[in-house]
């Protein structure tokens, strides 16, 4: 097994003499666990570290220490937390607000995309298709005789994967019958690269039958994938050096057109090796939090209250209500002799477990799919066989987990033959935010074997890191640990402490309103757009308000006295033109801007380009266009209105084109915003680029992102702000964001975090 495979869900088996393995055990009884196998680096970690601020400077620096931690703070206000570093061998402190991240260790990302250097081999159509080579996915065969792919424009109904391209077996545009295709690509690794995380995007047309890794199974059985993408954590199977992906995919036929295609794309994060790691065995268990945070090591203990995992940094006690499932990777060993002496270290020390080589042992690394497919709609454990086994999970006992079915007895399930435990159901715990004062400490962690901790900012040494997670007792880190210290809360907290000097100076409260068709107002926060909006606007301290469309049309309800700034965040593609009576809502929402309101356009689609009919009371796609644009000084770009460097596309050209939201430096209002933004991974994949040509006279158009490809090109204008003038609108503004940069991430987090607030500020400062 090669040491380049150590990544988010696994570890290496250490492979020691025998003397060395009756030491450890040795220190491991008679001084406990405390000490031992802790540790991916050694325990004294390098002080230097970059940390990234919110204003896109990056300063390289010596890592001190923290000042006014969080954990012994208990003047109240506490004061803000600083970190003590030393610049160019003097002394500075930075207010923690200000940081966006801390790297440990310089991150490098690389990206493996579907392209010409994709070999295939057609198994054929209908009734003449052949069985597949028994060794076609093997890293070792020779594939002189595959051929190459051919290259198409995908349909619209098929999924776009941002720089993948679309690969096909045959040129040909005529055959009907169900086609079923190998594909493989070979891509290297450098050796001195360390995997820390490792994510596999990708979508077939019609059927992913079967996926592979070097050789190691990742997907068996049919799944449907037009129009749709699957992810997996693929880090534990790639290798320093030659790297093999083998996938088989079907097109079921029945069709105008029917023949297999395959794209797909893998985002590797990690860094180069300063010097040797420690190959640690593969987890036993991978627990996934409610918060989105991974947790990786070995289940020692489960309880009616608590998962307990032993991690290379310490054991953990997590609370059951937010852990939503735990992907097991054990199997049975070789059958070992056991000491007569263990029954007796057993009643000395009170331990169920003495020696880790008499429990079932992980196989070896595995992928393990990002969003599962199968929608548990209860408590109980997946099966490796496909089984699903409800019931209430008691506790362990033994290699084995106790499960209490609704009728009949309790029965022990051997840990083996367990493939997901799922502790709760669904929706038994709400999304949970932290108390104000505590913004300050919000932070996330990344670690160098890809796992994600998430809580306060206890304390900052130049050696440790000590966090303390809502599910779970506080946790000492070694920074030798640590990849990356994320402080998704500050882009937030500084608009919050803006508003909230408003407040200490007796101005008035800024006030929000929201329009447009939402989803469904029950949804959670991670589902709908309007929620993302409201779980924003919650952290900044701000209540806004949801105005139907006969709200909207009142002239003393929407007004820019009693809401500052309006946003439309609708998600139907439904845009109010006539309510009561005809342009009635044309008429409230130029109206409002003209009276110094600010709208803030971040719908999914062209704003305003649909209506809702005053006959029938019913949609209908209204006749006047883009009217209400044209009114607000917004020329937004619909397909085949190409101008120079503006090219609105419903799906980028099937080239494996890398595309980024690049910041406009230039622009007053492009402070505290990311530099570049990926584009985002999402089935809608509509640019419309807005321009200033039709800005009224007097008005200011700033662009802030610019959508551009690796060459530079320009695509046009993702976001940009208006500034109207005095004499017509009352000097509002006008703001405009493609949805395509709103459903981005930058550093794992959502654009609308840093989007939202910069435009709540932008108003702050107008006023």
């Amino acid at each position: 097994m090669a040491r380049g495979q150590i990544e988010q869900a696994m570890r290496h088996t250490i492979k020691q003499p025998q003397i060395a393995v009756l030491l450890t055990w040795m220190l491991l009884v008679f001084f406990g666990p405390a000490s031992w196998g802790r540790e991916l680096l050694t325990s004294q970690s390098p002080d230097g570290v970059v940390l990234e601020l919110l204003d896109n400077q990056t300063r390289g620096v010596t890592l001190i220490g923290m000042l006014n931690p969080r954990a012994e703070m208990v003047a109240t206000p506490a004061p803000r937390p600083l970190l003590q570093v030393k610049d160019q061998g003097r002394l500075a402190n930075v207010q923690l607000q200000h940081i966006r991240r801390i790297y440990f260790r310089g991150e490098e990302r690389l990206s493996v995309v579907s392209d010409r250097t994709v070999r295939c081999f057609s198994l054929g159509r209908g009734q003449a298709k052949i069985p597949a080579p028994p060794d076609w996915y093997d890293q070792q065969i020779i594939t002189a005789h595959w051929k190459a792919v051919s290259y198409a424009h995908p349909n619209y109904s098929w999924f776009y994967i941002p720089g993948a391209a679309w690969v096909w077996s045959t040129r040909s545009w005529s055959d009907t019958e169900g086609e079923t295709t190998l594909f493989r690509q070979i891509f290297t690794i450098p050796e001195d690269f360390h995997v820390v995380a490792a994510i596999l995007s990708i979508t077939v047309d019609h059927q992913l039958d079967a996926l592979y890794l070097n050789g190691e199974n990742i997907k068996m059985g049919p799944m449907p994938l037009k129009g749709q993408v699957a992810q997996f954590l693929v880090g534990p199977l790639l290798v320093a050096g030659k790297n093999v992906l083998a996938v088989r995919a079907s097109d079921v036929g029945g069709g105008k057109i029917s023949y297999a295609g395959l794209a797909y794309r893998i985002d590797i994060r990690g860094f180069r090796r300063p010097g040797r790691l420690k190959e640690l065995q593969p987890p036993g268990v991978i627990a996934y939090i409610e918060n989105g945070d991974m947790v990786q090591g070995e289940l020692f203990g489960l309880t009616p209250r608590t998962v307990h995992v032993s991690t290379p940094y310490g054991k953990m006690q997590i609370d059951r209500d937010w852990v939503e499932q735990l992907v097991m990777n054990y199997e049975v060993p070789a059958q070992l002799p056991r000491s007569p002496k263990r029954s007796i270290l057993k009643r000395v020390l009170g331990r169920k477990k003495v020696f880790g080589m008499f429990e079932p042992q992980p196989h070896k690394p595995k992928a393990v799919e990002l969003v599962p497919q199968m929608q548990v709609e209860e408590t109980g454990l997946l099966m490796k066989t496909g089984e699903f086994v409800a019931g209430r999970l008691l506790e362990d006992r033994q290699e084995t987990l106790i499960v209490k079915p609704r009728y009949g007895s309790s029965f022990a399930v051997p840990f083996s033959g367990i493939d997901t435990v799922f502790p709760n159901p669904p929706g038994v715990t709400g999304y949970r935010h932290y108390m104000p004062e505590s913004y300050p400490y919000i932070c996330r962690l990344t670690l160098v074997n890809g796992d994600h901790l998430s809580g306060l900012l206890d304390n900052m040494t130049a050696t440790h890191l000590t966090l303390k997670p809502l599910y779970s007792d506080a946790l000492t880190v070694s920074n030798g640990m640590i990849f990356t210290v994320d402080f998704p809360f500050n882009a937030r907290l500084r608009t919050r402490d803006l508003l909230e000097a408003r407040r200490r100076a007796g101005q008035s409260a800024i006030r929000i309103g929201l329009i447009g068709d939402i989803v469904d107002r029950e949804t959670r926060f991670e589902k709908s757009f309007y929620y993302q909006a409201q779980r924003v606007l919650h952290d900044l301290g701000i209540q806004a308000k949801w105005l139907n469309a006969l709200e909207m049309v009142k002239p003393q309800a929407l007004t820019p006295g009693n809401f500052s700034l309006l946003l439309n965040v609708d998600e139907k593609e439904r845009y109010y033109n006539s309510v009561r009576r005809p342009d009635d809502g044309f008429a409230a929402i130029v109206r409002y801007v003209k009276d110094g309101g600010n709208l803030a356009h971040l719908a999914v689609a062209t704003p305003f380009y649909f209506g809702f009919g005053a006959q029938q009371h019913r949609w209908v796609r209204i006749t006047q266009g883009t009217r209400l644009n044209h009114a607000l000084g917004m020329d937004i770009l619909l397909p085949g209105d190409e101008r120079p460097g503006q090219k609105p596309f419903e799906l980028p050209d099937n080239e494996n084109r890398v595309f980024r939201f690049v910041l406009n430096r230039e622009s007053p209002y492009a402070r505290y915003l990311p530099d570049e933004v990926p584009l985002a991974l999402t089935k809608d994949c509509r640019f419309r680029p807005v321009t200033g040509n039709s800005a009224p006279e007097g008005a200011t158009f700033s662009p802030i992102y610019v959508l551009r490809d690796q060459a530079g090109t320009s695509y046009g204008t993702a976001m940009a702000v208006i500034h109207y003038p005095k004499e017509t609108f009352s000097g509002g503004f006008g703001f405009y964001v493609s949805h395509l940069l709103l459903h981005s991430h930058f550093h794992d987090t959502p654009m609308i975090d840093y989007l939202l607030p910069r435009i709540v500020e932008i108003v702050l400062e107008k006023h």
